[in-house]
């Protein structure tokens, strides 16, 4: 770890955008570097694990796995939705798997039992256990909070407020009707890159936009193209053409929470992406899609003629994603350099992670 320590320092984050280079290639490859997130980054920060609606009622739960930790989210019986790390006490198996509904959750290797709160219901025929209080072998929490629609985890003990982080998003999400819009469809895409190359193409906006997607560019006005950097998340707004589909709107909001999840709020539809590391040179993005209407034939159309340009744009991310990391191998780049114009929440990316990084 010494020597990524080294490879931290090298990026300064009180530089002026204009004047700064980009962190080491070796951020993006090196395995002590994707270590050091899982143990900081990853483990410290708010994660937008899944949806208010896959646990709309008592004994809905749905799992996963965040930074190498399994988890499950479920509501307990008197409504409140609570994280649990993942594990039986008794031999360490995972409770359950994917999503279900359940009166209580069983363990499938000897049947011990967990009720909705987490809390050790019964030992399945396990014997009479000496120096054994059930109270001390329920299931281990994880602060779990929700936010609009969207459920989060955080796997330290003493998280930041989540509210707090959140705030300035608020208030713009409100105004476009966030909190109505209805869950359609979820795609999952691997990509064989880091997952900061990821975040970063996403945080560049308007930059590439023109060059790569010029589908999409041509649907938008990006000369009033802005960006406004927060404490720990970023929003850039964009306009629509004159002569836009009803798809892409008028108005666009791409927010970007720290480290890794992106709300995109445009037109009738709003989507969702949260990126995660599978190797230092692997990750993969979950999207999830959101519509004003989701019921009757004309709801159906409008989301099935609506997904294929989405999908066209993020395949196009992940060839030029994965075109990045193939570069950040050579041995002809070390350091890049930002565009001030558009990359100054790319910067503000570097800049926490480098702190958080530090700090562990």
């Amino acid at each position: 770890m010494g020597k990524f320590t080294d490879e931290l320092e090298r990026f300064d984050p009180s530089a002026p955008v204009a004047a700064a280079r980009t962190p080491p290639s070796s951020w993006y490859q090196d395995p002590a570097a994707m270590a050091l997130e899982k143990k900081t980054v990853l483990r410290r920060s708010w994660q937008a694990v899944g949806r208010v609606d896959q646990v709309d009622s008592p004994g809905r739960y749905f799992s996963g796995s965040l930074a190498g930790e399994p988890f499950v989210v479920v509501r307990g019986e008197d409504g409140k939705i609570r994280g649990f790390f993942n594990v039986c006490r008794h031999h360490a198996t995972c409770v359950v798997s994917g999503e279900g509904q359940a009166k209580r959750l069983t363990c499938p290797y000897h049947g011990w039992t967990y009720n909705l709160d987490g809390s050790l219901f019964g030992t399945a025929h396990a014997g009479k256990l000496e120096d054994f209080d059930p109270k001390n072998y329920g299931l281990i929490s994880i602060p779990c909070e929700t936010w609009g629609p969207f459920v989060f985890l955080c796997l330290d003990r003493n998280p930041p407020a989540l509210a707090d982080q959140m705030e300035p998003l608020m208030g713009p999400l409100a105004a476009m009707n966030f909190e109505s819009l209805k869950f359609a469809e979820r795609r999952v895409y691997e990509m064989d890159c880091n997952w900061k190359v990821f975040v970063d193409n996403y945080l560049d906006g308007g930059y590439h936009v023109p060059t790569l997607h010029k589908e999409l560019a041509a649907k938008l006005s990006l000369s009033g193209y802005r960006s406004e950097i927060f404490d720990r998340l970023s929003i850039q707004y964009c306009k629509g053409a004159d002569d836009a589909d009803v798809r892409v709107g008028t108005d666009q909001l791409y927010a970007w929470v720290y480290p890794n999840f992106m709300i995109n709020r445009y037109g009738k539809m709003m989507d969702t992406n949260w990126v995660l590391p599978l190797s230092e040179t692997r990750s993969v993005v979950v999207f999830d899609y959101y519509f004003e209407e989701t019921e009757g034939e004309d709801a159906k159309k409008f989301i099935a003629d609506s997904l294929p340009p989405s999908d066209r744009v993020q395949r196009e991310d992940i060839d030029i994603c994965e075109s990045v990391q193939r570069g950040l191998a050579s041995s002809a780049y070390d350091e890049g350099r930002y565009a001030p114009k558009w990359e100054e929440p790319t910067m503000h990316f570097h800049k926490l992670l480098a702190e958080d990084m530090k700090r562990g």
